[in-house]
């Protein structure tokens, strides 16, 4: 397995075949895509971007958008391994990510993540005081309105302070 630079189109193409409940991304708010590739075919992406929660938006820290893989053992833990190197590289000091709760987070924790918090949803969103359910055409949530875990991991110069 080997890292690959892919743009945001293939990357939102792959993110729509393999990601199990997330749409693609506008490229708004996209800091850096990584691609991984095996045996000369793209085995998954992760895509970083701007946190969405405007309260942990604070220029240090980034998050984990969309993640996704074939299904190929260890992809996943690799690519957020490679995320948060590149994250750090770049002067970042902490990564986020948020996961369904029915989700194990398994590869999360082996590469060092711990949960920051857990979401209570409604399963609407407030946008000018008016609630409102975002839906797909096709009737899927655009944004699962299930509760979400946040988890997070710090540079190491972030966890000595």
């Amino acid at each position: 397995m080997e890292p690959v630079i892919l743009d945001l189109a293939e990357a939102n193409r792959f993110i729509g075949l393999h990601h199990r409940h997330s749409v693609p991304l506008k490229p708004i708010n996209v800091k850096f895509i990584i691609g991984l590739q095996h045996l000369n075919e793209v085995v998954g992406v992760s895509i970083m971007g701007r946190p969405v929660n405007r309260h942990i938006e604070d220029g240090t820290t980034i998050e984990i958008r969309r993640l996704a893989t074939n299904g190929l053992k260890v992809a996943c833990s690799f690519l957020l391994a490679r995320s948060c190197e590149v994250a750090y590289s770049l002067g970042y000091q902490k990564v986020v990510t948020y996961t369904l709760q029915e989700e194990s987070g398994s590869s999360l924790k082996a590469v060092g993540f711990t949960i920051s918090h857990k979401s209570n949803s409604n399963g609407k969103w407030k946008r000018n005081g008016v609630s409102t359910t975002q839906t797909r055409l096709d009737g899927r949530d655009l944004i699962p309105s299930k509760n979400k875990i946040c988890w997070q991991k710090n540079t190491k110069w972030k966890e000595e302070e």
